[in-house]
């Protein structure tokens, strides 16, 4: 591990820099409470961004203001976990490929009939592999023409679904991992596929932050997964036929609730839930509905126990946030608008501070200007791979004070720089600040 002190050039050129002085205000909202918690809403298959935005804003119109009263100076932010939509079938794709993972490769689960397909079996020979698993009626679906069919159309969306797996884990990873290390818990109501993301993205945060793994938790809606991390509480109607379908050839947790509003149909005022019994707001969310007092109980209890992480890293009008998976040591670097270098041998700039410095691998590393501190001009952020043995990716995420959070962007770091590479770290984003002529901060990001 590398030497972590100050090295007497560096404090030299520092000391002999000339402060600028900042007159921008750089966030747009300076709510200091002492607890705060980051709320998401972790969305399933064939949902559009605007939709999953939809969702956490009816969160936040429906428990804001009452959660908030559960602690004194609490606050609390609500925004969406996007799981992307690749359309109808690379989604189905990428839900069979995650009960692969999840189940093992005992049995047979939705993605391994793909595998079958692509092994060169014919239909017979497949259809004899699956009769030991399912039953006859779910066996009979599996005709000549769908066999055929899933054979020409799976493979393309096979591939963009591990790709967009990878994704949307990764981003998952990173955001609430940052809000655990500023101080915020996470919490997560994820529905349909958002429970399959939620519990990879929850397994892996908690084990990289075991100090802080009880202020991350989540309650499912209509869960298609085989279990929940660390006895994570879901509710799911017994005539919800998405996650009914998925039943015949996977692992599922049963139901648990009679949703069925009426024996009556729509017409005579009776089930106005749509077809499925499974779309959030519809089938699940809706007050007249068992399925909405279940999930407001639980997230309320949810809000009221789960214990609030201690902050280590700074937020403000800049912050990036960088993690990596399991080599040694990877650093953050930053490149202020005077020139100024912040880095671990040089951690407080004129601008922003170096508070998060991780030193026993896999991050994360913390780079955080305030909102007073904020100056115009551009800031460069980027890594150098210190010390490691095999080719690792570095993963940075920025945080802006106009509330935005950008998209974390990944860096495959072929072989380990040592010192050498803090000169010229790699450059992952660009944000440039400007005045809007009021005094107030406006970011662009490269």
């Amino acid at each position: 591990m590398k030497n972590r002190s100050l090295l007497f050039p560096a404090f030299l050129c520092a000391s002999l820099s000339t402060p600028s002085i900042a007159m921008l205000n750089g966030c747009i909202d300076t709510n200091e409470s002492d607890k705060k918690t980051a709320f998401y809403f972790a969305n399933g298959i064939l949902t559009s961004p605007f939709a999953a935005k939809f969702m956490a804003k009816k969160m936040k119109n429906a428990y804001k203001s009452q959660f908030e009263s559960l602690h004194e100076n609490s606050s609390y932010e609500f925004s969406d976990a996007y799981n992307y939509s690749q359309g109808a079938l690379t989604d189905i794709t990428q839900v069979l490929q995650q009960k692969m993972d999840e189940d093992g490769a005992d049995g047979i689960n939705g993605y391994q009939i793909y595998e079958l397909i692509s092994s060169g079996l014919d239909n017979d020979a497949i259809r004899a592999v699956l009769a030991v698993r399912l039953t006859p009626s779910a066996l009979a679906v599996f005709t000549d023409t769908l066999l055929e069919e899933l054979g020409e159309s799976m493979t393309q969306a096979s591939v963009e679904a591990i790709s967009d797996r990878l994704t949307v884990n990764s981003e998952h990873v990173g955001l609430y991992e940052a809000d655990l290390l500023s101080g915020k818990r996470v919490l997560i109501m994820p529905h349909s596929q958002g429970n399959l993301f939620t519990n990879t993205a929850v397994t892996s945060v908690k084990a990289r932050q075991r100090d802080r793994a009880e202020s991350i938790d989540y309650f499912g809606v209509a869960n298609p997964a085989a279990s929940t991390v660390d006895g994570a509480s879901y509710v799911t109607a017994d005539d919800d036929r998405v996650i009914g379908g998925l039943r015949l050839i996977e692992n599922v947790l049963p139901s648990n609730i009679d949703n069925d509003p009426s024996i009556l149909p729509d017409f005579l005022g009776g089930d106005f839930r749509s077809i499925s019994n499974h779309l959030i707001i519809e089938d699940y969310w809706d007050t007249r509905l068992a399925s909405r007092e279940v999930i407001d109980t639980n997230l309320t209890r949810l809000a009221t126990d789960t214990p609030f992480p201690v902050q280590i890293a700074g937020t403000g009008s800049i912050r990036a946030s960088l993690s990596w998976g399991d080599q040694p040591d990877v650093d953050l670097h930053a490149y202020e608008p005077n020139g100024e270098h912040v880095y671990y041998s040089n951690k407080t700039g004129d601008d922003g501070i170096l508070d998060v410095d991780d030193v026993n691998g896999e991050g994360p590393e913390n780079y955080t200007v305030s909102c007073e501190s904020v100056n115009v001009g551009t800031y460069k952020i980027g890594v150098n791979y210190y010390s490691g043995s095999a080719p690792e990716t570095a993963k940075v995420t920025i945080f802006l004070g106009d509330g935005r959070t950008i998209t974390p962007r990944e860096l495959t770091l072929e072989q380990s720089e040592g010192s050498s590479g803090n000169d010229n770290p790699e450059i992952m984003f660009e944000v440039t600040v400007a005045d809007d002529g009021n005094g107030n901060a406006v970011y662009s990001v490269q």
